[in-house]
Formats: C-alpha cells, structure tokens, sequence
C-alpha cells in the first residue's frame, strides 16, 4: 500500500505540483512610513534616453590619525615631526640578538683553513708524517683516547696538549737517533671533534658536537644565541667546573674585538646567565635599543653604545623616565647641551628609559599639508598666512582632489584638536570665507576621490563570455558594459536585451533594448547610458542547439552518433539511417534512453520529496520509526518502454517515437536463452523453448527452494516491461528473464510477547486490588 501511495506522489509531482508562497504584509503605518523614506531619499535619475548620469556623492573620509595623516598612508610625520624612527612605533628589541638570526654556518669555522699554530693537539686528530732523505715514509696516524699515537721504528709518543712545531721538535729528536739525513714535515689531516654544552638562559641550550676550531661564537650560533632573557655582556666559559674565561659580546659587536673568542675543547660548559640592568634609549640615536649595563655606565656611555646622536637630536630637553625608591615613576628633563652642567655623566640604573625628541618636534612655525597634494609635507607658516597660499592657488592639488571639502586638524594652546572644514572648490572659485586663516602645527589634509566617494556598479547576465560585476565608470554606456564583458556569445538573442533598472520601494523598470542596433553603432543615440546597479540581460535565441545529437550503438551496420535531421526524427528513421539491423540483432530487445528524465526528476528533487511522504512505524517501546526509504533510480526511470517488434512489423508506423537531443538507443544481440534469476536452485540462463511456460523454465532450473516467494514471480519482458502476480502459465519469449524473490517471514518472540502479557496482567490485577482496598 505504501508503495502505491508513493508511486501516485510521483506521478502527481512529474505532472506538475502547485506551491504557494506566502509573505507577511505591511501595516498600513508601516507602508505609510516606507513610502514617506522612500520618497525623502530618492534621488533624480536620468530619464531612459541618452544622457550622462549625475555624479552622487557622500561625505564619508577615511580614518586619520590625531595628525590628520592617513593612517593606511603614512603621508604626513606624525606630532609634525619630520623624522620619524620605525623603531619607535614598535617595542625596542635588546641590542645585539639579531646577529643569531642567521644561519648557524655564519660562525662555524671552515674546515679548509689553516690550522693555527697554537692549535693544541687532542684524541682524535688524524697527523700526517712525510720523511724524506735517506728514510722514505709516510704515515698517516690518529690520536688514541690516551693523547698517544705509535710510529714504527720510533715508538709511542705522547702529543696530547701540544702544538704542530713542539711535536715537530720532539720528532725531530726521536728520528735522528735512527736515520740520518733526513727531513720530516706534520700536518694534521682530519680534525677532532668536541663535545660541549651551551647552558642557561639561551635559545636551544643542550649538548653539541662541534670541530675542534670552534670557539665561544660558534657554540652560541649552534645553540641559538642568548634568549631576551639571557646577558650578551657576562658569558662564561666553564672547564672542569672551574671558570676559564668571561666574554663580552659588546666587545665583538661594538669594536670587532674578538681576543676572548676561546677555542673549545670536550666537556667545556658555556654558560649565559640572566642579564643585568638593562636600560631603553630611543628617540633621535642612530642605533635605538635595549642596552645591558655592566658597571656604572653613564649617559653618555649610553649614547656611545647606541651609535651615537642623529643632526636633529635636541639636546636641551633629554627625558630620562626612572623608577623611584617608591615604586613610583619620574621624568627628568636633562638639557646635555650645556657641558656646565654635565647632565651627561649622571649614572645610570636598572630600568631607566631615555628619550632623545627631535628638534622637529619643537618648531612652532610649522604647517603640514597631506593627501591628494603633488608636494606633501611641512611648510613654513608667516604671519598671516592663509589657506590659499599653502595651496598655492590650487597649484598644489592633484588632479583626482576631492573639491568640495578639506580638513584642518588644529592643536590648540590648550592641547586639545580640533578639526576645521572648508570648501577647497569654493576657495578656488574666490570665495574668501573659504581662505581660512592658518596657525602653527596645522595640519591641512586634501581627500581624494576614491577616499569619499563610494564605487558604483553594474552588472550583466546571460549570453556574453564574462558575465558578472563591473565598475559603473563615467559615461558608461550599454555597449561599453558589453564589451567589458568579452562580447557576446554565438547564441546571444540579438533582436533585443533587457535592461533592468533600479526604483527603490517599486518593481524594477525594465527596458527593452535593440542589441543588434547598438552594436552596430556604439555610442548612438540607441546605445543608453548606465546608471548605478543597472542589470543587464542577454537572452539565448530561442531552441537554440547547434546539433542535436543521439547516440545508437549495438548491433546496426554503423554505430555512433547522429545528428537529427528534423524536429521530427523518429527511431525507427535513425535506425535505417545507421544502415538497419545485422542479422544478429535482437528486436525485441532495443532500448531508448532520454538522459532528460532522469535530469528532470534530479531538478524537481523528487526522491527527497518522496521519502517524506513514507508512513511511519511505531515500534513494541511507542518510539516512531521511518522505514528504508523507497529506492527511486533516476537513471533507470530514463529508459522509455515501447514495443520494438510492433514498431519494426509496421515499419514505423506504430510505437515509433521522436527523438530527442541526447537520446542513446541500444539494438542487443541476440541472446543465447532466458535468464532465471533469484529462489531457485540453479540460477542461470536456460536455452529457450518456443511456447514453454514460466513453470517450465523454473523446473528447468531445479524448482524453487524452500524460501522461495512463488506468488511474486516476475516475468520480465525483453522491452523493459514487468509481468506480475500468476505468471506461472505465462509463454516465455527469447531473452525474456524470471526473476522469483525470496519469501520474508515475521520473526515472533513467543516468551518475550508472554512476558509482555503477563506483566500487563499483572499490573492490572494491582491496580484491581487497589481500587477493592480503597473502597
């Protein structure tokens, strides 16, 4: 029953299924109200005829910063300052940890250099020996655990802790007690490796293996260098647990000095403790930064560290920010210009911060000008000075300058900004009250056009390459949107297109274009110009289908695809046209398939729609379930059932169908018998019998089994079409198939629907007692 009712559903929706849509309306007030904003904020468009679109405008500035410079341009210096250190608008780094930065080979020593000849020899070095004269050998010996190497004819030697000469020396000595004139020469061939650790507040600290030349530098490249934590001044080097050498990194940096730069040697510790007192400088120096201190540096020291001063440093108003006694704050204005005072040797402490202004920072007969002007910057502002004049009567802007308003952001005496406006187009047209008068540290910013004006769009859709989105330019016209978007397509409608425009509160007003006239004279009086959000539509030429092509494969003397001759091409016409059947092909057999169908009902979502219409099913608890959702395949549903063998016996004249683009037909070749298919014995395909029955083709293939359904039985038919329901006596035709589906039994849980009982019965007889008690 279910599946009846669904197959109606689906033939109810394939025939069409109205919807309604409903929407909430308006109140009365509430569509008075619309009407009367609608009405407010409308503005004057142009008729449809041809005519340049008036250029709307709104105020909308960018954002600015307290200066009025752009804050995603840096135009203007900000606090009319003419220098401005990147430094300072980012948190200062500590000095020096940059050079770790790089790659760790910067510092590693080049395995092809000469070895120094303080080069102290170790397990592990591999010597060479040359001895020429009246001995010719060579050896080639390494280095033992024990600092010994052995030489034939001459014996062990020790040679751990010396240099190349002293072993020369030594063997020298030894040699000349077997040989005599002779000449002998060492070099060291492949170097020994150490193993050192890298400790402390430092970046990757842990144990590495390094050559033999690698010094202090090269063991803090490998690790990483010191962490912001760690101290660049006050590196030690530790040796059996004994401290051998403090580096400087200051030292190497600042002066180039490298003497404490150390060879390592195995089981060396290099050890980067906490920094010390740290101090900022920023401002005008050459090198702004955080800076340890080492002893009692002064500020002049620090200055030396940090490169020095720049020309526009102001020297009178120094700001050394410190941290008092009390945990609270102070700022110290130290003037280092007058050497009488020696500001400069006052000694520094941990956590002082010094500000060196610029001498920018304090002209008060400065004006800025910034935006859409050819020469921003700082001007001199005279007394008297004027608006016009630092415009240079227009001179000054660009061509894309916003006329019809300017900003001045003023500081007044008081610190407070304040921001002035004037109409730059008025002030050009003479009217003074545009000339407005200028004080120190104005800053005059000009907008440009992009900045204030929003952009405008237009948009086109159907039959051109590129449809979409385009910028509305000035005198934009439709054949200009035409050709941005690449031109029409082959099948574009050109009698007309559609032009939709735009009516706040109404429906669109729609236009009717003549596109072949416009693109024959562009920029005509036929050719409209575009106003904002105007859309564009480019039909298709109706039925339009270069070829409508069918697909006919199987057994025809030449497979392949057609073109459709007519809109009323048949199946049987492609079929002759294909050159006719062989003498293998299967009438009865041939098949169309339309790939629309299955598209159709793909688009109309059918099967979803299906599946909601299923009943549901309570189960023994009271829970609702949905059954298996009945199986719809779309792609079956295209193929169409006809009769083939009418259709051939009448010579198209009945069960002939018209074809349609993308249809494929299929001629099989003639089968070998009928397939019997499902509950039988032996399932298989059976040498067909003229005039036998399903029943005989069923005993042909063992009879049903036990679980066998007999009453569903289905003949199905060579065409496509199903036989159902008492087809035992039916005559089976060649390549017809019996399919017998399996029988489905309920499952009956006798002690679980006892239990079920008794339990009710029980209940009831409860609740009787209950109610006997209470009476």
């Amino acid at each position: 029953m279910r599946k009846r009712i669904g197959f109606a559903l689906l033939l109810g929706f394939l025939t069409g299924y109205p919807f309604e849509l409903s929407a909430q309306t308006l109140s009365e007030q509430e569509k008075k109200l619309l009407q009367e904003y609608l009405k407010k904020n409308k503005t004057e468009e142009s008729a449809f005829t041809p005519g340049p679109s008036a250029l709307a405008r709104y105020n909308t500035p960018a954002l600015y910063d307290s200066t009025g410079a752009l804050q995603s341009e840096a135009i203007a210096p900000a606090n009319n300052s003419a220098s401005t250190n990147t430094e300072e608008a980012n948190e200062l780094n500590p000095f020096g940890l940059e050079i770790f930065n790089g790659s760790a080979a910067a510092f590693a020593p080049v395995p092809e250099t000469p070895v120094p000849e303080t080069y102290l020899l170790g397990p592990g070095d591999q010597l060479i020996i040359n001895l020429w004269g009246r001995a010719d050998q060579e050896y080639n010996l390494s280095v033992d655990r024990e600092g010994k190497i052995f030489i034939p004819k001459v014996g062990e030697m020790v040679v751990w802790g010396m240099t190349i000469p002293q072993f020369e020396t030594k063997l020298k000595a030894r040699l000349a007690k077997i040989y005599s004139n002779f000449q002998v020469s060492v070099m060291l061939g492949k170097l020994r490796s150490v193993k050192v650790f890298v400790l402390g507040e430092i970046k990757r600290p842990g144990g590495y293996t390094l050559s033999s030349l690698s010094t202090f530098f090269s063991a803090l490249y490998a690790a990483g260098g010191p962490s912001e934590r760690g101290s660049m001044r006050k590196i030690k080097v530790l040796r059996q647990n004994k401290e051998v050498a403090e580096l400087d990194l200051y030292e190497f940096l600042l002066k180039g000095h490298i003497a404490a730069d150390q060879k390592l040697e195995t089981g060396d510790v290099v050890y980067v403790p906490v920094a010390g007192p740290q101090v900022k400088i920023k401002g005008e120096v050459r090198r702004p930064a955080v800076y340890e201190l080492k002893g009692d540096e002064k500020i002049r020291d620090l200055i030396g560290l940090s490169g020095g001063l720049l020309p526009t440093a102001y020297l009178k108003q120094v700001v050394l920010d410190r941290l008092r006694e009390n945990d609270q704050r102070e700022l110290v204005n130290l003037d280092l210009s007058d050497s009488a005072r020696d500001s400069g040797n006052l000694v520094l402490k941990d956590g002082d911060e010094l500000s060196v202004l610029s001498k920018y920072q304090f002209r008060p007969n400065v004006v800025w000008v910034a935006g859409k002007a050819k020469h921003p910057g700082g001007f001199e502002r005279r007394e008297g000075m004027r608006v016009g004049e630092l415009l240079n009567g227009g001179e000054q802007l660009e061509p894309d300058a916003y006329l019809p308003r300017a900003d001045i952001f003023r500081t007044n005496p008081d610190g407070k900004r304040e921001l002035v406006s004037f109409s730059v187009e008025k002030l050009l047209a003479g009217d003074s009250a545009a000339n407005l008068l200028l004080q120190d540290r104005d800053s005059l910013v000009v907008y440009g056009l992009n900045e204030v004006e929003r952009k405008k769009f237009v948009s086109i859709e159907g039959e051109v390459k590129f449809p979409g989105r385009y910028e509305l330019l000035e005198k934009m016209r439709f054949s200009d949107l035409v050709f941005r978007a690449g031109n029409l397509n082959k099948n574009a409608y050109q009698l007309k297109a559609e032009l939709a425009r735009a009516n706040p509160g109404r429906p669109s007003d729609v236009f009717y274009v003549p596109l072949d006239s416009v693109l024959a004279a562009p920029q005509s009086a036929a050719d409209p110009f575009l106003l904002e959000e105007d859309k564009v539509f480019i039909r298709e030429i109706p039925e339009w289908n270069e070829h409508r092509v069918v697909k006919i494969s199987g057994e025809v003397f030449f497979p392949g695809k057609y073109a459709l001759k007519s809109e009323n091409e048949t199946l049987y016409d492609l079929i002759q046209r294909a050159g006719g059947l062989t003498s293998w092909a299967f009438v009865a057999g041939i098949s169309l398939t339309r790939h629309a169908i299955a598209r159709a009902i793909e688009r109309q979502n059918l099967p979803a729609l299906l599946a909601s219409t299923q009943l549901l099913e309570r189960d023994s608890l009271g829970k609702l379930e949905a059954p298996p959702p009945l199986p719809v395949d779309a792609g079956k549903v295209s193929r169409i059932i006809f009769d083939p063998v009418v259709l051939f016996k009448s010579k198209g004249e009945k069960a002939n169908l018209p074809l349609r683009d993308g249809d494929e037909i299929y001629v099989p070749e003639t089968p070998s018998g009928v397939q019997v298919l499902g509950a039988v014995a032996s399932v298989g395909t059976i040498g067909h019998e003229r005039g036998k029955s399903v029943n005989h083709y069923i005993k042909k293939a063992g009879g049903y089994t036990p679980n066998a359904d007999k009453k569903e039985t289905r003949l199905v038919k060579a065409d496509g079409r199903v036989i159902a329901g008492g087809v035992g006596g039916k005559k089976v035709e060649l390549g017809d198939a019996i399919i017998v589906p399996l029988r489905i039994e309920e499952k009956k849980h006798f002690s679980r629907d006892l239990a079920t009982t008794v339990s009710i019965i029980s209940g009831l007889a409860t609740t009787v007692f209950i109610i006997a008690k209470t009476k």
